[in-house]
């Protein structure tokens, strides 16, 4: 009497493949999609509890950060809000801050980027003749929680007890090294945490959050010299140039004359007021040149490059209506 084969043909198995691939193939972008709605979520929170801490900064310094880039534009606006929000050495806001215009001078009022900060110490030193108890006891905040804040200092440096978001490869050139930003929750970038006893470990990390104050003085959303606008492309620049030039002309991101008329096609910042302006309010003019009204006109505009790691596109989550 034969035996029966009781086993799968080929062509089972192979039906059976197809099948699964399909299933595969129509649960991956779901998948996708859920990840990237709770990356979305997440990212409104953290502007959430961003803006809380901003505002908690105003209520006690009567207006909120400045973001405007220092005389060597090595300082620049997502680097002022890390400072406010936690202090540059993370210590808390120090109230007489120079806003990075004095090397020596900034690094006195963070002394926690030294090892040798006490906050028990009465004794008098540096260039302002302070103690570290009375540095201490000036400071603000933190205003966010150290814990979720997401800080990080812009370059890596093994000595420092801060980890840096780009290695030494990555061209932060003009750009002060050793300042904190805030990172979004896209998580894009691989960077070095260093531990006790030389160990390391690799943790990943989003893009710096921009941050651009309004210009309260001004009326002028048009202005040729962009220092007179409400919003200024200028408070970022380096910043956005070190990630990605979406937001910026890619035909000038490294120089030249940046206080071009606004309404010359060739601005290097124009895609950035393109992007800021109010759709219900602005819009190209067909006969003329382009004219706009920024979003958040009289407070500030806050934006995380996305899923993309890019500034200036699409996918960007900001504190206001795209």
């Amino acid at each position: 009497m034969k035996r029966k084969n009781s086993g799968f043909t080929v062509v089972e198995l192979l039906t059976v493949v197809v099948i699964i691939s399909i299933l595969i193939g129509l649960l991956l972008p779901g998948i996708s999609m859920v990840r990237n709605l709770a990356k979305t979520t997440q990212q409104k929170a953290q502007f959430v509890a961003l803006e809380l801490g901003i505002e908690a900064f105003k209520n006690d310094y009567s207006e909120y950060p400045e973001s405007k880039g220092n005389s060597s534009e090595s300082y620049m606006g997502g680097q002022k809000l890390a400072e406010a929000m936690v202090g540059r050495d993370m210590f808390g806001f120090h109230p007489d801050t120079d806003w990075g215009e004095n090397g020596s001078l900034y690094e006195d009022y963070y002394r926690g980027l030294v090892s040798g900060f006490d906050p028990s110490d009465n004794t008098l030193r540096g260039p302002r003749d302070e103690s570290d108890s009375e540095n201490y006891e000036k400071r603000k905040g933190p205003y966010l929680e150290l814990e979720s804040a997401n800080v990080f200092r812009l370059q890596s440096d093994p000595g420092s007890r801060i980890s840096g978001l780009y290695d030494s490869s990555e061209n932060t050139t003009g750009l002060d090294e050793d300042s904190l930003v805030l990172c979004d929750a896209f998580k894009r970038n691989n960077v070095t945490v260093y531990l006790p006893n030389n160990k390391q470990k690799l943790v990943k990390a989003g893009n710096p959050i921009l941050y651009y104050r309004a210009n309260l003085l001004s009326k002028d959303s048009n202005a040729s010299n962009t220092e007179d606008r409400i919003h200024d492309a200028e408070d970022n620049w380096r910043l956005v140039v070190l990630v990605g030039d979406v937001m910026e002309e890619k035909h000038d991101v490294t120089g030249g004359d940046r206080s071009n008329s606004f309404d010359n096609d060739n601005n290097r910042h124009m895609n950035f007021y393109r992007f800021v302006s109010d759709p219900k309010i602005a819009k190209p003019d067909t006969f003329g040149p382009f004219r706009y009204w920024p979003c958040n006109s009289k407070t500030y505009i806050l934006i995380s490059a996305g899923r993309d790691g890019l500034y200036g596109t699409e996918d960007d989550i900001c504190n206001f209506d795209k």
